[in-house]
């Protein structure tokens, strides 16, 4: 919606409107899920009605401080139930970067970790989990880098850990 041209009274509506539609969506209840028009109309009404019944307040359908105290509390709550996880993001952002064999780090424990766990879908060795970067684990990374047509230095640059992370994302995660 284009907040621009929107008084206030509307950009309120809108917000009380976004919220309870989201609530509706994570919580399975149809009757919450209403239009976002910023106007104040009878659906609105009811379904803030029905939102204050189901939280304990009075079902007058009017957006006072503790309706909307509770609104913001619930559309929190159904906001993270509905996100995806943060993630991280260890690969520097130096783009020539690269890990090589002998190098001994958190960041190689966490390649060894996606190794193992791909070797389930692809045709790789046991990666043994030292999180020291030896022949075992640059001839892993190097049968991975085959498989998936990369240059196969044997080394972990930003394309090699970009294609790991997208097949573990698609097979790994998806599969849980």
């Amino acid at each position: 919606m284009n907040y621009v041209n929107l008084s206030d009274e509307q950009i309120r509506v809108t917000g009380l409107q976004e919220m309870l539609r989201l609530i509706g969506l994570e919580s399975g209840n149809d009757e919450l899920i209403i239009p976002v028009t910023g106007n104040f109309d009878e659906s609105t009404k009811n379904a803030l009605m029905l939102f204050q019944t189901m939280n304990g307040l009075p079902p007058t359908g009017e957006y006072d401080y503790d309706t909307w105290q509770r609104l913001f509390a619930e559309y929190e709550d159904s906001k993270s139930k509905i996100s995806r996880p943060k993630t991280i993001s260890p690969f520097p952002d130096d783009s020539g970067y690269s890990v090589q064999k002998g190098e001994r780090s958190e960041l190689v424990f966490i390649i060894q970790l996606m190794l193992n766990a791909l070797r389930l879908y692809y045709n790789i060795p046991y990666t043994p989990l030292s999180g020291l970067f030896d022949i075992i684990s640059e001839d892993a990374i190097k049968q991975f880098q085959k498989i998936n047509s990369l240059p196969q230095t044997g080394e972990v640059d930003k394309n090699t850990w970009d294609r790991m992370t997208d097949e573990y994302n698609m097979t790994v995660n998806n599969n849980q």
